[in-house]
């Protein structure tokens, strides 16, 4: 069982590190679209 929950929080950081790096793109969208 260790090792299931081990590969569920690697994908669970790759996910959550994916949406941070895309909410910093989104930001950056934005605020290229309110000039």
């Amino acid at each position: 069982m260790a090792e299931v929950s081990s590969s569920v929080n690697k994908r669970l950081q790759s996910a959550s590190s994916q949406l941070l790096q895309f909410e910093a793109n989104y930001a950056e969208w934005e605020h290229e679209l309110a000039k």
